[in-house]
């Protein structure tokens, strides 16, 4: 009568399982908040990016077609907010009457609809922002977007008098 020595094990023990459930939390207690600071940041840079290259959009348009574009802080309605909050989004349009403060009417046409994106605030120190046409000059600023949960560093977007973003 053979004896077959060797011994199979299907399965883990309970030690082996509490050993690795005590590494999973561990590594999720360390991991969890770096994540959500890591989320918060993308969050604000996607923001700025994409409100950037409208900014640059903006510019071109308003410089190639010698129309004046302006970029207001959106309403619900689709119109120009009054304040310089933008977290709703922003509108871009072709400001065909000229007018400052620029006041979206119906015949402008919405060039952009932009938005932040979820969990962003999305201020400027302007109300809306101008983009002449050649040899006149736009309107600077600064647009500052931060995580409403305060998980990452507040970053800007400043708008010189050319109408160009860094």
């Amino acid at each position: 009568m053979e004896r077959n020595s060797e011994r199979r094990t299907a399965g883990f023990t309970l030690f082996e399982l509490l050993i690795t459930l005590a590494i999973a939390g561990l590594l999720l207690t360390i991991g969890a908040p770096a994540w959500s600071e890591w989320s918060a940041r993308a969050r604000v840079r996607t923001t700025l990016f994409d409100l950037a290259q409208d900014v640059a959009h903006a510019r071109r348009l308003a410089r190639s077609q010698s129309v004046p574009i302006a970029l207001c802080a959106q309403s619900r309605d689709r119109r120009c907010s009054a304040t310089g909050d933008f977290s709703n989004g922003w509108l871009i349009f072709a400001n065909l009457d000229d007018d400052r403060p620029a006041v979206r009417d119906d015949q402008e046409p919405v060039l952009i609809e932009g938005r932040p994106a979820r969990g962003v605030r999305l201020d400027a120190n302007r109300r809306f922002f101008y983009f002449a046409p050649p040899h006149r000059r736009s309107t600077n600023g600064t647009f500052t977007a931060c995580d409403k949960a305060a998980n990452s560093r507040p970053r800007s977007l400043v708008v010189s008098y050319t109408g160009r973003g860094r």
